[in-house]
């Protein structure tokens, strides 16, 4: 079976790096997949095409794949891409965003031969019911891959889409990479912190809606009882001073709050491991949660809220605390876990445990794979069946 994913995007950001491991993982299980993304217009940089060609997969750059629809672009695009399709003898698209499922469903339904299309869905809630999902999935879907059963469940309470084409895979993570075997164990200090700080960490683009306001009341709270409790925040965002800087020194948290800035590679996977905790109260461009999947494979317990898909993947006083989304819940969360470290050491083992039993990139490389099996026997989809 020949597969072709689509990635409208050429920014290594939100749900890219889980398609890259996916079509890496279905190709060391013997799938014949091919990758096509967007080129970056200037060389350099972290990019969907760079970090394919890392993990060997030798991505097709021929269509322009806008992250979003261009009249212009997307009739190239459809133009050439059924000819593509032919030539190479695909059986599968496998799209990933909206623009490249527009694009990969009508170009699918154009080319003269039974070619069948998938979607992975990348919202923890699900698609939204709006005309053009209504029109995605109608015309141009056979299967439906969702993160979680509540994106399920909303799926099938927007869209008459049959239930027997939809199936959850959650979100995977590189347990490999994501290991405390293989971090700097004096990465703390390059940060300033001690390894007597209970540290909590952040990992979010800086933004309002990522709840910055409730984690720092939180923090302030926290604060005058428990000071060894530290705050390193990774990421950055073109409103962090106005959302973060400017409140932690108004709240006279300086020496509780770290900013450790954007890190990549192994700088990223270096700065996580100075977690004792994370915290994750809204999910990101990315809404499987990417970041605490990372941290439980780091044996991390993760505080998050009680929000989306959240509580699929943390299971509460298990690998980490499901909390409700206010000040008072996180700060006595962060108090609860800072002062009984056997509890954080109970809930690390299991966090690994889970991740490495139920989250890594093989076992969701397996889960599509037999996925495509099935669509391949269920056949086409006929009209809105």
């Amino acid at each position: 079976m020949k597969i072709l994913h689509l990635f409208s995007n050429i920014k290594l950001t939100g749900p890219a790096e889980p398609a890259v491991n996916l079509c890496a993982s279905l190709r060391s299980l013997g799938y014949d997949v091919q990758f096509a993304c967007g080129r970056p217009h200037v060389s350099g940089g972290s990019s969907v095409e760079k970090a394919a060609l890392e993990r060997g997969l030798e991505p097709i750059t021929a269509f322009r794949l806008s992250k979003h629809m261009s009249i212009r672009h997307n009739l190239r695009d459809m133009r050439k891409l059924p000819s593509f399709l032919q030539d190479a003898r695909i059986d599968m698209v496998h799209a990933h965003l909206d623009n490249d499922h527009l694009i990969g469903g009508r170009a699918a339904r154009k080319a003269n031969r039974n070619l069948l299309v998938v979607r992975s869905s990348y919202s923890g809630e699900g698609m939204k019911s709006s005309l053009r999902g209504r029109y995605l999935l109608h015309e141009c879907t056979d299967g439906l891959v969702v993160a979680s059963e509540t994106a399920k469940a909303n799926v099938l309470a927007g869209f008459r889409f049959p239930e027997e084409r939809i199936w959850v895979v959650p979100g995977a993570v590189d347990t490999d990479r994501f290991d405390r075997a293989n971090v700097s164990a004096d990465f703390r200090s390059r940060l300033g912190l001690s390894e007597q700080d209970f540290v909590l960490g952040v990992v979010a683009r800086i933004q309002p809606h990522r709840r910055f306001d409730v984690i720092l009341k939180a923090m302030k709270s926290v604060s005058l009882s428990d000071p060894q409790v530290k705050l390193l925040i990774v990421g950055r965002g073109t409103r962090m001073k106005q959302v973060a800087v400017d409140p932690v020194r108004e709240m006279g948290l300086e020496n509780q709050v770290k900013f450790a800035g954007y890190h990549v590679g192994q700088d990223y996977v270096n700065t996580i491991a100075c977690f004792d905790s994370l915290i994750f109260l809204m999910p990101g461009t990315d809404g499987t949660c990417r970041a605490v999947r990372e941290s439980l494979s780091m044996g991390i317990p993760a505080i998050v809220a009680r929000r989306g898909m959240l509580p699929e993947i943390v299971d509460h006083a298990v690998n980490g605390l499901v909390i409700e989304d206010s000040p008072d819940s996180l700060a006595a969360a962060v108090r609860y876990l800072a002062r009984d470290r056997n509890t954080v050491a109970s809930m690390s083992e299991q966090a690994r445990k889970k991740a490495r039993e139920k989250l890594g990139l093989d076992l969701q490389a397996r889960k599509i794979a037999d996925i495509y099996e099935k669509m391949r026997n269920l056949g086409r989809r006929m009209g809105r069946e």
